[in-house]
């Protein structure tokens, strides 16, 4: 997350009622910086300021990534007994070839096939 920046969030609305904008506005911001923090794109606890009107709820939050940082994930393919035509077919919808896949011991059976990729 080498580039980092403020986001602005604007949520054009009906009338609110005046009583609830600011709880309307934190739950915003709050269940967003969730989702941010969660695909660590924001740190734990984000810098946020709140806004709201009666048409508008509106925040800012500090430090937002243009980009997360690179993740491995790693998928179960078919068993390794399987037809040749259905682990070649698991490997193309993942981009790679039948060769590059890995044989893992699994719990749902010996010699399962996994392969690895950034996500």
């Amino acid at each position: 997350m080498a580039d980092k920046a403020t986001l602005l969030v604007e949520l054009l609305t009906e009338e609110l009622p005046p009583k609830s904008l600011r709880a309307l506005s934190e739950a915003f911001a709050g269940h967003v910086a969730e989702a941010l923090v969660k695909a660590q794109l924001a740190t734990a606890s984000p810098a946020l300021t709140v806004y709201a009107t009666p048409r508008r709820l509106a925040f800012t939050i500090e430090q937002v990534g243009a980009s997360a940082a690179g993740r491995e994930t790693e998928v179960t393919g078919p068993s390794a007994s399987a037809p040749a035509q259905a682990i070649a077919g698991f490997a193309r919808k993942h981009g790679l070839t039948p060769e590059q896949l890995e044989r893992r011991d699994t719990p749902k059976g010996p010699r399962s096939r996994r392969c690895r990729f950034p996500s």
